[in-house]
């Protein structure tokens, strides 16, 4: 990791919000060193305090242990990235870092996506049978949420096939949500993919699964 996706990092461990980890992104797009202090200043649209707390942060034990803890035990690539899934970087507010575990590059295959109710039925369960097979063969690749439901069974089935699938996940990687699809989390670490913009420890807040979707 070079020095401007470490930049990066930090600030996201910080809990710099979308908007300014974007302004920070394009800055190092742009230009060929780190910003100075004074032109990171310019580039937050903070207030005096908030700046301020960002400083203690930045400069806390607390944070080099986050980042020491994210950089040994899951694998991050940001935007500045060229791995960094191209689709993904040109929606709308892409997340800046991922954090994942597993084969980065099946996002270089075809993807599809399964999606579906809580509370799965047989028919989906026929349904899924009758639709994954086809799709595995020509080797594309699942994407889902490792929901409850359809979106769990859809991906438990691709692996059953033989398939390759991709999690994405609204929680921390060392998390598993819901606990009934932890060793099915685990499975996917291994011969899947799983990706979140959520550090080691985050939770299954609410308001992370709008962002993940």
């Amino acid at each position: 990791m070079n020095e401007e996706e470490l930049l990066l990092l930090k600030l996201h461990l910080c809990g710099l919000d979308l908007k300014s980890e974007m302004q920070i992104a394009k800055f190092l797009l742009t230009h060929e060193s780190i910003p100075t202090k004074q032109e990171l200043w310019s580039l937050l649209e903070l207030s005096a305090s908030k700046k301020e707390d960002l400083m203690t942060k930045l400069a806390s034990r607390t944070l080099e242990q986050k980042l020491e803890k994210n950089l040994t035990q899951t694998k991050v690539l940001t935007i500045l990235n060229s791995q960094y899934p191209e689709q993904l970087r040109e929606s709308y507010r892409p997340p800046i870092v991922l954090f994942y575990q597993g084969d980065i590059t099946l996002l270089e295959r075809p993807l599809f996506g399964v999606v579906g109710a809580r509370q799965s039925t047989h028919y989906a369960y026929e349904a899924l049978k009758h639709l994954l097979p086809p799709v595995v063969k020509q080797k594309m690749a699942l994407v889902s949420g490792l929901a409850k439901g359809v979106d769990g069974l859809a991906q438990r089935l691709t692996l059953e096939f033989s398939g390759k699938t991709v999690a994405v996940i609204g929680n921390g990687l060392d998390i598993s949500y819901p606990n009934e699809n932890k060793a099915l989390q685990s499975q996917i670490g291994r011969s899947g993919l799983i990706l979140s913009e959520y550090a080691l420890g985050s939770p299954p807040l609410r308001y992370h699964f709008p962002m993940r979707n």
